[in-house]
C-alpha cells in the first residue's frame, strides 16, 4: 500500500477544519437553547408565575445548561488557538464502535463512528470529509471506519487537554517533519 506524506501544514489544516466544524454546530444549536429558554420564562410554567422551589429549579436549570454551552465553545475555541502546539504520540487500535443514528421514535444518543485505543481512550471520527488534502486517502467517515483493522497504528493529534482531536493511520500515512 502506497504512503502519503503527512506534514504539519496537513495536520494543521486538518484540526483547523474539525474545530471549526464543531464551533459552527454550537452556534447552529445556540437558538435551540435560546428558544429553551425563552420558553421557561414566558411559557405556562415560566418563573414569575412560579413561587419558592419551582423558581429556584427554572434558575438552575437555565444555569446549568448555559455552563454546559459556555464550556463546550471553551473547550473548542481555546484549541484553536493554541493549534501550532500540537502534539503527535502513537497508538495501536484495541477496538471500534459502529455509528449509533437514532430512529425518529428512539430515545438513543447519536454516536459517530469510534476507534478505541490501548492507551489513549478514543476517536469520534468526524462527520466529514476526513483528509481533504490527501489525494489518495481523502474519505469519509465510514471509510476511515472500514479501512481501520484492529491492532493498526495511528498518529494521534492532541492539542492543548483535548487528546484525539484527529487520527492518522500509519499504514496510509508517514509523516516527515518539514
Amino acid at each position: 500500500m502506497q504512503k502519503e506524506i503527512l506534514t504539519r501544514e496537513n495536520i494543521i489544516s486538518d484540526l483547523k477544519r474539525i474545530l471549526i466544524k464543531e464551533i459552527k454546530t454550537l452556534f447552529t444549536q445556540l437558538p435551540l437553547l435560546i428558544f429553551v429558554y425563552l420558553l421557561f420564562l414566558f411559557g405556562p410554567h415560566s418563573p414569575t408565575k412560579a413561587k419558592g422551589f419551582m423558581f429556584i429549579f427554572c434558575i438552575m436549570f437555565c444555569a446549568f445548561f448555559t455552563l454546559i454551552y459556555v464550556y463546550a465553545l471553551v473547550r473548542t475555541v481555546v484549541p484553536l488557538y493554541k493549534i501550532k502546539n500540537f502534539t503527535i504520540s502513537s497508538d495501536f487500535v484495541t477496538n471500534r464502535i459502529n455509528k449509533r443514528v437514532p430512529l425518529a421514535r428512539s430515545l438513543t444518543i447519536p454516536r459517530p463512528y469510534t476507534l478505541v485505543f490501548s492507551r489513549r481512550s478514543k476517536y469520534r471520527i468526524p462527520d466529514i470529509n476526513n483528509y481533504d488534502w490527501s489525494n489518495i486517502y481523502e474519505m469519509t467517515d465510514e471509510n476511515v471506519f472500514f479501512y481501520t483493522d484492529l491492532n493498526d497504528d495511528y498518529y494521534l493529534i492532541n492539542v492543548g487537554k483535548r487528546e484525539n482531536v484527529v487520527a492518522y493511520n500509519k499504514k496510509m500515512f508517514e509523516y516527515q517533519e518539514t
